[in-house]
């Protein structure tokens, strides 16, 4: 990189006024509709012995050597306003200022010739005529400084612009420098002329300058704003030059060009480009810009420019972005992408077809209602890709983009206030609706630039998808798209072509804010309401978390295929369309969607999984709907009601076995997260994102409902599973559809109609390697104690006997006998407890509870303290939950005393002595701390804190920490918001080992951290792609063992220190818990099975009556404490062989 500026910056110097008299001479320049005004200013203007030369309409290179002069116009009606508009200078169009609305406004030597503009900007007829009237009555030589703004409309919603106003600043100064919340007052402030938005941004600024620093992700509102109201003379004279440097400083550093050289996927041509390197880079295109016109003997601008044109090299003819969703995508990403093509002189991304393939991209992607479907990291308040839409309606004067981006509401179409500043391209283009093509099917095909990743660039390729294509280019495609029609009662099927990537740690590639979700539904509606979702969004990230089928085949599933084939497509004469998607060598098997598409009927899926290598096979088919449901026998049914077509039901029929399939509500508040209060039609304040929620899917309140169909067991190769499900939106009147056989033949069908769905699949036996039935019975649990309300936690106290909390605040302790010692009543639900051990804590009971509470009981029950705990905001709130409850506590000794330490609902860590006194907080960046324990991990002899993110996280890293809360070490379980599901550790041959376990991609790592001890650094021993979350390990250091439990329901013993599989073994469901017993580990599936397996894999024993068992604990005397909803049970000892210990897990 430059070594930093290179004398001191001095502010240019600029002249306020214009002078009519300047060389060479003064110019009125206007397009047809401001030829009539020009040639009255130029005849006032003549009164001062002037000649004033009318100018028809030039192009701004026009304007450059012709002196001062007066421009008159707006995007649509004038050339060089259109220019000024494309380079960001000016924002006129035919929606702002509005219907009767203008701007005078002077622009300060924008070329650095010395000659200013004076622009007469207006939406319509009536605003020209009030603008002229004012500018004609001030015309003088010179020309006074106008900053004169009348606006009857704002590119923005109202709603937005009114949330700036009386939304002040934050009281911390990093959190106005690091942030885009005052750059969009500052914007605000130059499209109204309100003095007091534009002095929360100067107070941006002056942070700024204080700081002395601009992150990546903020520099392109700050400079654009900056960019604007310094060309409008609207920055204090105070200010201008240490900002100047303060720019200048910025682009020479790492958060500037430093950010696009150090990053491999911003450097080479063959890669797609993310919003984290766009953004930076258009900013230093813009920062070139201005300091090339005005401090041309600096050397550090040109090379600025070069870095930012390589960034963008890859695009002309391509348009994909790194990010497959709508708001990375299409909210941050592309709008660079335009501005960069616009500020072009050539235009080439416009001219060359990239901005009109992302405009057709973004078309499909909007539903019925202007609405766009939730995928990958998405937002139902910032989702519409708008910017495209209006760009590309503008630049290519084409009505089909502005009748799509005029179906979304007002509030989605007038978005420039959402990240990032953006115009509104309002140029007067006539809305005209798309033709439909043949059966409603749309295609969108795949960008070559993301097809040919792993040709070009094979070591970088799989941070970009997670697996190379399979089939041909002509095969793949980005989204899939049938539409009926346009009107809101319309069939609407969206589908997706491209799936997610894994996370490269060592390379500094960004993520790709996509999950594994090709060939998945994102959306299916009728009537105005979605059926079928995606709805995954920062949190419910697991391939399993879409509307898809997931394959694991002897407990790995290995990357999961990122590109869909569309293998055959038939269209038939009646309109039914068929369709045969592929996802080739999917962890040994290959899986066929088949999709008969009926319209204004229902949608058919044929889900076939047809194994090319033998193994043990977990085949589960996911749907998923935006509202509750219940499941009868194997049907789904989901009502709800529309705006214009009264009750409508939503019907899945499955032919599968009722005992396979399971409904579950997924938890919807983790996606709806924390964001502004607002209120809702009965005057309450809600959550925006839960208001947005239930008026985008017309529900009372929000839910998210999973139907799962689950097939498991050995498949030969050329063996299959089939799943075959009917998707009716049913509309009032409209007849049940059923799905009937007859002569070999499926078929859709209804009194009086029919459709042939192709050959019926015949159910095959299945085989579960754990099903058989096993003679040895494990001894009855006996029952323990009932306490009332579902018990959430159970601890053992110093006696080994339980505490248990419920989910209504009860707080009970029993003996070891099963006596209740005592009982307290604490505002609830219980979250967590701990039991703290050593001299100065011993018998001390922490419980986190309620929304906000921590609470410190004596031995006998009695409190000693309660303490509230205060949110601190931070700039993730998506990552954080709605109050800063206590998710995870643990207590400890440290050797200096004892310590609670409670992961907090606002990505913090708190940790507090036994006397009340809160000793320090850490930032858990980002997300919620649900996973925490405390030991000697790396066998220094001190304890540390393990803390990993459980709930929600941007990273599934696990942070060890000292006892004062300063970290020592970060370990990666994988990448972008993937989750901690479980941790074990211990010692193994001599090393320190500890072992993480996370819900997707990479989610198994081992790492030995004997290193730690002299300074050095965790090392990865091992991974693995396994199938489904890693939902339990438990470490066996004496065999030694790995005991590792997945969400696809295999348990896999490992060789600790090598990754070798010993064993796997299938059984019935997920396994959601394991505990240690004489003879192996006692296996809990979610089936409600509980088996017991030996260290060689093998099922010895199964514990009936079949239950939810949860809160496994050791009761001290070999036997085995659990629950089951409000009851506690106990698990006898056993005889028989050790299961060895020593390791530990959390």
């Amino acid at each position: 990189m430059a070594s930093g500026l290179e004398c001191r910056l001095e502010a240019r110097r600029v002249e306020r006024t214009t002078p009519l008299s300047a060389a060479p001479g003064f110019f009125i320049a206007a397009g047809l509709n401001g030829r009539a005004a020009a040639r009255r200013l130029a005849g006032c203007l003549e009164r001062h012995q002037r000649t004033i030369r009318i100018l028809e309409d030039p192009p701004l290179a026009a304007l450059e050597e012709a002196g001062s002069g007066l421009l008159i116009g707006n995007l649509a009606d004038s050339r060089a306003v259109r220019d000024l508009y494309y380079r960001f200078l000016l924002v006129t169009d035919r929606g702002y200022p509005g219907p009767g609305g203008y701007e005078i406004r002077t622009l300060l030597d924008p070329f650095g010739r010395g000659h200013n503009f004076v622009h007469l900007g207006y939406s319509d007829r009536a605003g020209l005529e009030a603008g002229l009237a004012l500018l004609t009555e001030r015309l003088a030589d010179p020309l006074p400084y106008f900053s004169e703004v009348k606006f009857s409309r704002l590119p923005v919603p109202d709603a937005a612009a009114e949330r700036l106003r009386r939304t002040p600043l934050p009281a911390d100064p990093r959190f106005i420098v690091h942030d885009e919340f005052g750059d969009l007052k500052g914007y605000l402030g130059y499209l109204s002329g309100e003095p007091g938005l534009l002095a929360d941004f100067h107070r941006v600024l002056a942070a700024t300058i204080e700081a002395g620093r601009i992150g990546h992700l903020y520099a392109y509102s700050r400079l654009v704003v900056w960019r604007l109201l310094e060309y409008q003379g609207l920055i204090p004279e105070e200010l201008r030059q240490p900002f100047l440097e303060t720019v200048y400083q910025w682009a020479e550093g790492h958060e500037g060009i430093g950010r696009l050289l150090e990053n491999p996927g911003y450097t080479s041509p063959h890669l797609p480009r993310q919003n984290h390197g766009l953004m930076p880079a258009l900013a230093l295109l813009y920062a070139a810009d201005y300091f090339q016109v005005h401090h041309p003997g600096l050397a550090g601008p040109a090379w600025w420019r070069q870095a930012a044109e390589t960034l963008f090299q890859p695009y002309a003819s391509s348009w994909k972005h790194h990010e497959d969703c709508v708001i990375h995508g299409f909210r941050l990403s592309q709008p660079m992408l335009l501005g960069r093509g616009l500020l072009d002189p050539a235009h080439r991304y416009f001219e060359a077809g990239g901005a009109a393939r992302a405009a057709e991209c973004a078309m499909v992607l909007v539903n019925n209602r202007g609405l766009t479907p939730n995928f990958g990291d998405s937002d139902l308040i910032r989702s519409f890709p708008g910017p495209s839409l209006r760009a590309a309606a503008a630049y290519y004067r084409d009505g089909r983009y502005a009748y799509v981006n005029d179906l979304a509401a007002d509030g989605q179409r007038r978005d420039g206030l959402e990240l990032p500043v953006f115009q509104a391209f309002e140029a007067g283009v006539e809305s005209k609706e798309p033709e439909r093509p043949a059966g409603g099917l749309t295609v969108i095909p795949l960008d070559p630039l993301i097809y040919r990743v792993w040709e070009r660039e094979p070591e970088l390729a799989v941070g970009f998808t997670a697996a190379p294509p399979a089939a041909p280019i002509d095969e793949c495609f980005d989204k899939l798209c049938i539409r009926t029609g346009w009107r809101e009662n319309d069939d609407y099927l969206l589908v997706d072509g491209l799936g997610g990537a894994l996370h490269i740690f060592d390379r500094k590639i960004d993520c790709t804010h996509a999950y594994d979700d090709a060939a998945a539904v994102l959306e299916y509606s009728r009537f105005g309401l979605a059926g079928l979702v995606s709805e995954d969004s920062l949190v419910l990230t697991d391939p399993e978390d879409h509307t898809a089928v997931t394959v694991t085949r002897d407990g790995r599933r290995g990357p999961v295929p990122a590109y869909a084939a569309l293998k055959e497509k038939e269209i038939f004469p009646d309109g039914r369309v068929r369709l045969l998607l592929r996802l080739a060598a999917y962890a040994g098997a290959d899986w066929d969607r088949e999709i008969i598409f009926c319209p204004g009927r229902a949608v058919f899926f044929r889900d076939k999984i047809t194994a090319r290598a033998g193994g043990d096979y977990v085949a589960e088919v996911h749907f998923r709907t935006p509202a509750k449901a219940v499941l009868e026998g194997n049907r789904l049914l989901s009502r709800r009601e529309s705006a214009g077509a009264g009750p409508v039901d939503l019907r899945i029929i499955s032919r599968s076995s009722p005992d396979s399939l399971r409904l579950a509500a997924r938890p919807v508040e983790l996606i709806l997260g924390v964001v502004d209060r607002v209120k809702d039609p009965a005057g309450r304040s809600v959550n925006e994102k839960v208001l947005s929620w239930c008026r985008r899917y017309r529900t009372p309140e929000p839910a998210l409902t999973q139907l799962t169909g689950r097939r498991a067991g050995y498949l030969g190769p050329g063996e299959s599973f089939c799943f075959e499900h009917l998707v009716q939106i049913r509309g009032a009147g409209e007849p049940e559809l059923e799905l009937v056989e007859k002569s070999g033949r499926l078929l859709m069908a209804a009194p009086g109609w029919e459709a042939d769905l192709g050959e019926s699949e015949p159910a095959r036996p299945v085989s579960v390697s754990a099903a058989p039935a096993v003679p040895a019975r494990l001894p009855a649990a006996r029952p323990f104690a009932e306490v009332e309300g579902r018990i959430t936690c159970l601890r053992a106290a110093a006696d080994d006997g339980p505490v248990c909390g419920t989910d209504t605040g009860g707080l009970t302790r029993f003996d070891a006998a099963g006596r209740r010692q005592w009982e307290r009543r604490l505002a609830g639900p219980i979250r967590d407890i701990a039991i703290l051990d050593g001299p100065a804590g011993a018998g001390l009971i922490g419980v986190g509870h309620a929304a906000d509470r921590l609470s410190l009981l004596d031995g006998r029950g009695e409190p000693l303290w309660e303490r509230r705990i205060e949110r601190v905001p931070t700039h993730w709130p998506w990552f954080e939950l709605e109050t800063p409850l206590v998710a995870r506590l643990i207590g400890a000794d440290f050797g200096a005393g004892p310590l609670l330490v409670a992961g907090c609902g606002d990505s913090r860590l708190r940790a507090f002595d036994t006397s009340g006194n809160e000793r320090w907080q850490f930032l858990f960046l980002a997300g919620v701390p649900g996973r925490l324990a405390a030991a000697d991990f790396d066998g220094d002899g001190r304890v540390e804190i393990a803390a990993g993110g459980e709930i929600t996280n941007m990273a599934s890293t696990c942070r060890l920490l000292d006892r004062d809360g300063l970290l020592k070490a970060e370990l990666l379980a994988e990448g972008w918001t993937s989750l901690l599901k479980s941790l074990a550790w211990g010692e193994v041959d001599g090393r320190p080992l500890i072992c993480l376990g996370a819900n997707h991609g990479r989610n198994l790592r081992v790492y030995g951290l004997e290193a730690m001890k002299s300074g050095g650094r965790p090392r990865l021993i091992w991974e693995e792609l396994l199938g489904g979350a890693v939902l339990q390990l438990r470490l066996d250091p004496q065999r030694p063992l790995l005991w590792i439990g997945t969400a696809a329901g295999f348990l896999i013993g490992a060789e600790p220190l090598t990754g070798r599989f010993c064993f796997t073994r299938l059984l019935d469901g997920a396994v959601t818990g394991l505990a240690t017993r004489p003879g192996g580990v006692l296996v809990q599936t979610a089936a409600g099975s509980a088996w017991l397996v030996n260290a060689a894999g093998e099922v010895t024993a199964r514990l009936e009556p079949e239950a939810a068992r949860e809160n496994f604990l050791p009761d001290g005397d070999g036997g085995l404490f659990f629950t089951v909803g409000n009851r506690l049970f106990r698990l006898p000892a056993e005889t028989g062989p050790s299961a060895g210990g020593g390791g530990k897990h959390e």
